[in-house]
């Protein structure tokens, strides 16, 4: 198996931050004490 690190791309966006909101729901899950809810999780301009 190949992997291939690469910078995501405008249009992709909306998944990515998608993920990018469930890996920041798992790290409140599992440490809140360290992580907290924002409202934005991945800035469109990043």
């Amino acid at each position: 198996m190949e992997i291939q690190i690469r910078n995501a791309k405008k249009e992709e966006y909306k998944a990515v931050e998608a993920l990018m909101e469930q890996v920041q729901q798992m790290h409140i899950s599992w440490r809140p004490d360290i992580y907290q809810f924002n409202e934005i999780v991945l800035s469109y301009d990043r």
